[in-house]
């Protein structure tokens, strides 16, 4: 058996086997392209679901935009709220603090003037009382 006999021998086998080959290709490449199909056509329904879940939702954002609308200008508005009392509470005690001798003052002359009056009503009190105690001594 010589080279040119073996060539002729690949060559026949060849010619038979090669378009067993291509059909077994094709075979492959149509079930191939069938899957391919499926894969499509189920990427295309579940597109389809959603794009309609996206639009429920974009249904229900559109709906919540008022009332977050309206959260934020009260969130906005107590913010406004609280930053004008933190001021108005620092200004008191800038007040408080810059005049706090002058108010001390006035509380030890509150305190001198009540005192001075509460020792000007205890012999007034004293003097009530006594007839009270007569009173008591005359009955028995």
């Amino acid at each position: 058996m010589g080279l040119d006999q073996l060539v002729r021998l690949l060559s026949e086998v060849a010619k038979e086997i090669i378009p067993i080959a291509i059909v077994a290709v094709l075979i492959y490449a149509a079930l191939f392209i069938k899957q391919l199909i499926v894969v499509l056509k189920t990427t295309d329904e579940t597109m389809k679901k959603a794009q309609t879940t996206i639009d429920m939702v974009n249904k229900d954002l559109e709906t919540l935009e008022k009332p977050l609308n309206t959260l934020s200008e009260l969130s906005e508005t107590v913010d406004n709220v609280h930053e004008a009392s933190k001021q108005a509470v620092m200004s008191s005690l800038k007040v408080i603090l810059s005049n706090i001798n002058v108010i001390k003052d006035w509380v030890i002359q509150q305190v001198k003037k009540d005192k001075g009056e509460e020792k000007k009503t205890e012999p007034a009190e004293k003097k009530t009382e006594e007839p009270e105690e007569n009173i008591e001594e005359n009955s028995n």
